[in-house]
C-alpha cells in the first residue's frame, strides 16, 4: 500500500489520471486488510483484555524475556526458558491490580449523564446507570476503556436509577460487549422497563425488582438499601428515580438518580435514616432538586455532581454556595473528571482524574 501510494504521488505530479490508477489497487488492499483483521478478531481467543498491574511486575517480565534472549546458556536450555516464559504469561494474566478487601466507587465523567462503577470487597463488578448511548462515544471511549483497565470482563449487576436515556442509553452496548448477569430495577417504574426486561429475559439475565425498604446483600459486609420509590407515589419521569444507599462497614454513599422535589419530600417525611458520607447530587445539580433540608438530613462530608456541558444551568450555583458555606467537598465531573472513592469500611479516600488518577 505504501509503495502504491508513493507511486501514485509521483505519477500524479505528471499526469493525475494515471495516479488514480495506482490508488485503485491501494484501496482494494486496504479493504482486504480491514476485512481480514475484522474476521480474525471474531475467532475464539483472538484477543484478551488485561487490567492494570504494577510497573515493577512489567519490568520484571521484560527483564526475564531479555535474559532468555541475551544469555546463550539460558537460551540453550529450552525447557527452563519455556518455563520462565510461561511464568511471565501467567503473571501477566493474574488480576494483581485489584484489592479485594476494599470498596471502589467511581463516578465516571460521561457528560450530562450518570455512569457509576462499583467494585465490592466480595469481588462483584456493578454499574449504576450507563449514560446516554448517543453515538456511543461516552460508552466506547470512556466507560469501556475504564472497565477494561480495571480488569472487568463481565458486569455482575446493572442497577438503573430510572429509564431516561442519559442514564440507561448505554446499557445495550455494555451488555453486548461485557455481558450483564442481572438487573436491579425499581418496581414502581416497571412499566418503563418493558423493552429492557423482555431483552433481559431473552438473554437469560436475572431481574430484581426493588421497592423502598428492600436491602440487597452484596457480600463482604456490603449492602444496598432502597429508600425510594415504594410504589405508592403517583410519580413519573425523574420522580421515579431509585434512591439507594451503598454501605460497607461504617462507610456509605447515597445515590439519587434524577429525583426531584416530590421524591425528596417523600424521603424527608418517610422517617428513614438516609444519612451518608457521600451524596451523589440529584439530577446533575438541577435547581429543581436543590433542597437544603435534604442535604442537612443526609449530612454528607462530600458531594459529587455528575454533570457535563449543558444549557440547563447545571449545576445550580446555590449547591456550590451551600457546599462552600458548610465546608462540604464538592466534586464536579465536568471540572475534575472521574471521581473515585476507595474505602476499607471505616475511612475513605477520594481521588480525581484531574489529580492524576488513572
Amino acid at each position: 500500500m505504501v509503495i502504491l501510494c508513493f507511486a501514485a504521488l509521483i505519477v500524479a505530479a505528471f499526469w493525475p489520471p494515471l495516479g488514480v490508477l495506482f490508488l485503485i489497487p491501494c484501496g482494494l488492499l486496504g479493504t482486504l486488510i480491514v476485512k481480514g483483521v475484522t474476521a480474525a478478531t471474531a475467532l475464539p481467543f483472538a484477543y484478551l483484555f488485561k487490567g492494570d498491574f504494577s510497573v515493577w511486575l512489567l519490568l520484571l517480565m521484560y527483564a526475564v524475556i531479555a535474559l532468555i534472549l541475551v544469555l546463550p546458556w539460558l537460551r540453550q536450555r529450552k525447557a527452563l526458558s519455556a518455563l520462565l516464559m510461561s511464568a511471565c504469561f501467567v503473571l501477566f494474566l493474574l488480576p494483581l491490580g485489584q484489592n479485594r478487601d476494599e470498596l471502589t466507587v467511581t463516578f465516571l465523567a460521561v457528560g450530562e449523564g450518570d455512569a457509576i462503577y462499583i467494585h465490592t470487597p466480595a469481588g462483584e463488578d456493578l454499574m449504576i446507570d450507563a449514560c446516554d448511548k448517543g453515538n456511543n462515544a461516552e460508552v466506547y471511549y470512556i466507560i469501556r476503556p475504564y472497565l477494561l483497565y480495571q480488569g472487568v470482563n463481565h458486569i455482575d449487576r446493572m442497577i438503573l436509577s430510572h429509564n431516561d436515556t442519559d442514564h440507561s442509553g448505554g446499557v445495550a452496548y455494555l451488555n453486548e460487549f461485557f455481558g450483564i448477569s442481572s438487573y436491579v430495577l425499581a418496581k414502581a417504574a416497571g412499566y418503563t422497563y418493558a423493552e429492557l426486561s423482555a431483552q433481559a429475559m431473552a438473554d437469560g439475565a436475572g431481574l430484581t425488582w426493588v421497592s423502598a425498604g428492600d436491602v440487597l446483600d452484596l457480600g463482604g459486609n456490603t449492602t444496598l438499601e432502597i429508600f425510594y420509590p415504594d410504589g405508592a407515589e403517583e410519580a413519573y419521569g425523574n420522580e421515579l428515580s431509585m434512591v439507594a444507599r451503598l454501605s460497607y462497614g461504617d462507610f456509605s454513599v447515597l445515590f439519587t438518580g434524577d429525583v426531584e422535589a416530590g421524591g425528596i419530600n417523600s424521603l424527608l417525611t418517610s422517617g428513614q435514616d438516609i444519612s451518608a458520607d457521600i451524596l451523589k447530587i440529584p439530577h446533575h445539580g438541577s435547581k429543581y432538586s436543590y433542597d437544603e433540608d435534604f442535604y442537612e438530613v443526609v449530612s454528607p462530608e462530600n458531594m459529587v455532581v455528575s454533570v457535563g456541558k449543558n444549557s440547563y444551568g447545571h449545576p445550580y450555583e446555590g449547591i456550590i454556595d451551600y457546599c462552600a458555606a458548610q465546608s462540604i467537598g464538592c466534586f464536579r465531573t465536568d471540572l475534575v473528571g472521574a471521581v473515585t472513592v476507595i474505602s476499607d469500611g471505616s475511612g475513605y479516600e477520594i481521588t480525581t482524574y484531574a489529580d492524576g488518577q488513572k
